[in-house]
Formats: structure tokens, sequence, C-alpha cells
């Protein structure tokens, strides 16, 4: 008797744990998230990067190099560096349900911890998602480079996430449709790749949406990336790898290899790109793109 009710206080306790994890609004997973990224960075400031991404990335979590490569993996294979690198979140929007989120904002790096060689600068971008215990863990890392900023930016901004949830059941979420979202990859590759790259943004992106190229300075907002694809030549196909859905069915990111050439020319003669797109669903319940970065290959 003593076990069994031994047994049911250990499972309310579970209960209390786990309604308190999915009670949080997404404003405060999004601060959550944000918290979480001030940490890690502290840690490889304190430390190492190697030591911090070893414990801050998912055991399946892929960092891209320029291709998406298994993060742990890569990381634990090192030599050891005194590189450093120094980064801060100014932007991260959460899910409906918390779950998993975005962060971003910009990073300096130097190959060895010496206020005497040259710093780089860029933008990174980490897919967050939440554990059982609650806490975050990065599941995709990556990010652009560009000039030295005039100013620099520490101010953070949450995000506006949608509140669109999916019904509920007994209790339980019903399970995300990582389908629909696979669907919305598809149809904005077939729209890019054969009415042209401007028309596949204009439909399939977001007002807010954030467009980061190599060499270039984040474009925030629709107007501001509206000047990547001026070009009505440009042509875009993608082909999707990975997919991922937030339990809200609201919130997701898919990553893959993309091909950009001119319809003057031919796809073979194209550029290869690694890419990440985070996607939201908008009011209407439609998937619209809210951050698209994509990395040069080799072809």
């Amino acid at each position: 008797m003593k076990s069994f009710i031994l047994a049911l206080m250990i499972f309310a306790v579970g209960e209390s744990s786990v309604m308190t994890i999915h009670a949080m609004t997404p404003q405060e997973a999004a601060k959550q998230i944000a918290e979480t990224e001030w940490a890690f960075a502290k840690k490889a400031s304190d430390t190492t990067m190697t030591i911090a991404f070893l414990e801050y990335l998912h055991d399946e979590a892929v960092v891209f190099r320029p291709e998406p490569v298994n993060g742990k993996l890569w990381y634990s294979s090192r030599p050891p560096s005194s590189a450093q690198l120094k980064w801060w979140p100014i932007y991260v929007i959460a899910s409906s349900t918390g779950d998993m989120g975005l962060s971003t904002g910009p990073y300096e790096f130097r190959t060895e911890n010496s206020d005497t060689v040259p710093v780089y600068h860029g933008h990174f971008v980490s897919i967050w998602q939440r554990q059982a215990d609650g806490k975050y863990k990065v599941m995709a890392d990556l990010g652009n480079s560009h000039d030295k900023p005039e100013a620099r930016i520490t101010e953070l901004t949450i995000g506006n996430a949608n509140s669109t949830t999916v019904p509920k059941k007994s209790g339980l979420a019903i399970p995300a449709s990582e389908e629909t979202l696979v669907q919305a990859e598809s149809l904005y590759s077939a729209t890019s790749s054969t009415e042209g790259a401007l028309v596949g943004f204009e439909r399939y992106f977001g007002d807010e949406v954030r467009v980061y190229r190599d060499g270039d300075y984040p474009f925030i907002g629709k107007a501001s990336a509206a000047s990547m694809y001026r070009d009505s030549s440009l042509m875009i196909s993608s082909q999707t790898s990975f997919s991922s859905v937030s339990q809200g069915d609201d919130f997701g990111y898919t990553y893959g290899v993309a091909k950009q050439w001119s319809r003057k020319t031919s796809p073979t003669t194209g550029v290869k790109l690694s890419y990440l797109r985070v996607w939201q669903r908008a009011a209407d319940g439609h998937w619209k793109v809210a951050l698209d970065i994509a990395l040069p290959m080799s072809n």
C-alpha cells in the first residue's frame, strides 16, 4: 500500500511538472530561450566553444559546415582551440505551445583568444526545442558572415507568436501535421523554380520575415527582403532533407539543399546553397516563411 501511495505521489508530481511546462506562454518560452542562449554564450566565454556546444547541443542537433552535420560529432572531433566566439540574441520567437523556438543575433569570432587578431562578424540562427525536463537544447545552428556593423545592437525583441493551436482531446494535443509543412515547402519550391523566385517570395514569405545571406546584413521585414528578389529571372529550387513541427502545429523548420540560377541559363549552371527555413502559421492558417538563411556550397 505504501509503495502504491508513493507511486501516486510521484505520478502527481510528474503530472504537475508537465502541466507547468505546457502552461508556459509563447512569450515566457521565448524569454527562457533567450536566457538559455545567454547562458550558452557565457559558457563558451568562460570555458571553450567545444565545451559549451557539447553541453547545449541536442544529441541529434545539426550544425552547418556549410552542409548540415551532427553537431556533437563535429565539435568532439575538433582539436583543442583557443578560438573565441561571442554572441547574443536580439530576436526570439517561440511556438504557441512553447516547445520550439528560434533565436538569432550578432556574433563576433576570433581565431585566437587575443585582441590582436581580426574579428569576423555575422548573425547566427539557432533552433531550440524544449526537452522532457523543461530545459531547451539546440537542434540546429548556423550563421552568415558580413562586415562589421556600424552599431552594436544588444536590445532583445520577443517576436509575436501565433496563437494558433491544434484542438485538444482528452487533455492531449493531437499530433502536429508535419505533412502540411512539407507540402508548403514543396509548393514554395515548385513556384520558385517555375514561376520565379520573386513569385515564391511574394506568395510564401511573411511580412516580418528575416532573410540572411552571406556577405549581407540581415534583411528584416518583407519590404527590405524584397531587394533580394528584384531580378525577375532568378529561379530557386529546394530539396528538403529534414522537417520538424511544434506540438501546437504553428511553428516549424526545414533544411536541405537549394539551387539558384537564372531563367536565361540552365539549372545545371546554378549555385548550390545549404538552407534552413523557419515557418509560422499565419492568421489564415497558411504556413509563411519567418526566416530564410542560405549558405553557399561547392558545386
